[in-house]
């Protein structure tokens, strides 16, 4: 006797709902197992061929629907068990109301991302601030920048914004969902594409 291994614990959550499934083909293959032994009553055997060709037929359907399952269920373990994607992006986060009067430090952020990938405004992506880095010049445009280029909105004076190597200001959530989307152009700068992947 073995204790139940991680993939069988995971398999009560997610890919848990294809367990009723698994009851039936179970019940149909072991029905088409059975069925064969009524070929021995006398009272059956009229119908003889008939009980052989639907056990048959109960085995191939059950046989191949418990596959497509196993497969199935796999598929939902491989998903749930992959490892977070980390993106590694530098930005100065700073509040707007700070930007004039505070020296910008820029940071090299890990933003973790989920499997699925995260579209613009979406909230599956989590960032880390891992260290402290230099940027030779910014051009920091915050004299005429008031509106954020990825949502539209303007900044308040509490407004928590990303200031990127190039200069272009964003707020923090904006970048961090551009960031963290499935493209190429989410390692650059949403406005100028100049790149701010930290390699």
């Amino acid at each position: 006797f073995s204790p139940p291994s991680i993939m069988e614990d995971s398999f009560l959550s997610p890919p848990g709902k294809l367990k009723p499934l698994r009851w039936i083909t179970c019940t149909l293959i072991s029905v088409g197992l059975l069925l064969p032994l009524l070929v021995a009553v006398p009272e059956v055997k009229p119908i003889r061929k008939e009980i052989i060709g639907l056990s048959c037929v109960m085995l191939f359907v059950g046989t191949l629907a418990r596959m497509r399952l196993e497969r199935c269920r796999m598929e939902l373990l491989q998903t749930s068990s992959e490892k977070r994607e980390v993106k590694r992006r530098l930005w100065a986060s700073v509040l707007f109301e700070e930007l004039e009067t505070s020296a910008l430090e820029f940071h090299c952020m890990h933003i973790q991302v989920s499997p699925e990938g995260v579209e613009l405004g979406g909230k599956a992506a989590h960032v880390d601030v891992v260290e402290k880095a230099s940027v030779l010049e910014s051009g920091l445009s915050s004299a005429t920048q008031k509106t954020c280029l990825c949502c539209l909105e303007d900044f308040q004076p509490s407004s928590q914004v990303a200031v990127l190597p190039c200069g272009h200001i964003f707020d923090e959530d904006c970048i961090l969902a551009w960031s963290a989307a499935k493209r190429k152009a989410s390692r650059t700068c949403p406005t100028c594409r100049a790149n701010f992947t930290v390699l």
